[in-house]
């Protein structure tokens, strides 16, 4: 039975990984289709070994394979954070690496808060998430088991097929039997599982009717030559902005724009720009954003983003590389709006007992009234909100 669906244009691992999930999914309240956090991870350890083995195979292929696992608007900050995911997990998880499993669960549970126990697991099971809002962590498994697979191909090689060792119980009890492997046994050389993944991946790229693309950045065999853990070259420094607006209500329709707030940082500089009322237009946000390569935002995809396109007509992730803080946040453990986030991550802020509601009535203030204080709070508002997304991405990045 297939719940749910896949994203509207399928990545590499989500095309990978939509069977297994499938496995571990169900139908919930209001017909909507869930998966418990110990199936997601189940899926993400079952995708982390799959692109491992992938990336030792073709290691002379990674960028291509990296540009065919996210979206072209995120691949570049994606691979930044999947470079500092992988030190990380090599430096605090280096001892479980004797499993694709072990060595991906302790990781990713500890970034998660959670142990690495068979407490937490049983816990896990009972932690439910919505599976339309599970592809990135899948995305992310894929891809950093592929860095792996490239970067330590000797590594991958020990660690295929291996056993559990004293974490077994901990592995038993989040598979709970499952057998996601497509292929329908684990009981197969390296070799011949490199084959199965291979024509998946060669499926995937004729379904798609993709062209071959590199991902700048990321190094090849020879370039980084596998001889134990050289320092990772990092991006140069871009310009980003964070970006959030407030409305007259939540639809385009009917609606209107009442500011736009915007955190400009560059080489240790930073700007801020606020747009009000009138002066809210497709000229005055592209020269706001004029230079900015990568675009913060929280829950900017579904509600700022569109809001833009559908009221002034201008697609702004088709302007910068956008970057939606609340689907990181969504992997470290972090749920609910932005305020909840910040109280979460200690993020403190001077204006308090505001929301979006009550930003709305602040508008209406100043329309009806002129109520210039009214305007002046509804700003500082708007200003902690757009300040506060780059210290949420400086703590969970």
């Amino acid at each position: 039975m297939n719940f749910g669906r896949l994203p509207s244009k399928s990545t590499l691992f989500t095309h990978l990984g939509s069977t297994a999930l499938d496995h571990v999914s169900g139908a919930g309240p209001a017909g909507r289709c869930y998966v418990p956090l110990s199936g997601l991870l189940h899926v993400c350890a079952y995708l982390y070994e799959t692109g491992a083995i992938l990336g030792r195979a073709r290691r002379d292929r990674i960028s291509e394979l990296i540009a065919m696992s996210f979206d072209t608007h995120e691949r570049e900050i994606c691979l930044a954070e999947l470079r500092r995911l992988l030190r990380r997990r090599l430096e605090r998880s280096g001892r479980y690496a004797h499993s694709f499993y072990t060595f991906y669960l302790h990781g990713t549970m500890r970034d998660m808060n959670l142990y690495f126990d068979i407490n937490s697991i049983r816990e896990a099971h009972n932690d439910i998430r919505l599976k339309s809002e599970v592809w990135h962590f899948m995305e992310y498994a894929g891809a950093e088991g592929l860095l792996l697979g490239g970067w330590y191909p000797d590594l991958v090689g020990k660690m295929y097929g291996k056993g559990y060792g004293e974490q077994e119980h901990i592995i038993n009890e989040i598979t709970r039997g499952i057998v996601l492997l497509p292929e329908g046994t684990s009981i197969m050389s390296i070799r011949e599982r490199e084959k199965v993944i291979l024509n998946k991946v060669s499926a995937f790229i004729s379904q798609y009717n993709l062209k071959r693309t590199n991902t700048p950045g990321v190094m090849t065999d020879g370039e980084y030559g596998f001889k134990g853990k050289r320092p990772i070259r990092e991006p140069e420094q871009p310009t980003e902005a964070y970006l959030d607006i407030e409305t007259t209500g939540l639809t385009p329709s009917g609606c209107d724009i009442t500011v736009v707030g915007i955190h400009i940082c560059s080489n240790g500089d930073s700007r801020f720009v606020q747009l009000v009322g009138k002066d809210i237009n497709s000229q005055s946000i592209l020269e706001a954003l004029q230079g900015v390569t990568f675009l913060y935002t929280y829950n900017g995809s579904r509600f700022d983003l569109p809001f833009i396109h559908q009221s002034l007509g201008v697609n702004l992730a088709e302007v910068c590389t956008h970057i939606d803080l609340m689907y990181h946040c969504w992997r470290k453990n972090l749920y609910g709006g932005l305020k909840s986030v910040e109280h979460k991550l200690g993020i403190q802020r001077s204006l308090t007992g505001i929301n979006g509601y009550e930003a709305v009535k602040l508008w209406w203030r100043y329309v009806d009234s002129f109520d210039l204080d009214a305007l002046n709070m509804l700003l500082q508002y708007n200003k902690e909100d757009v300040i506060n997304l780059k210290a949420v991405r400086d703590r969970i990045f």
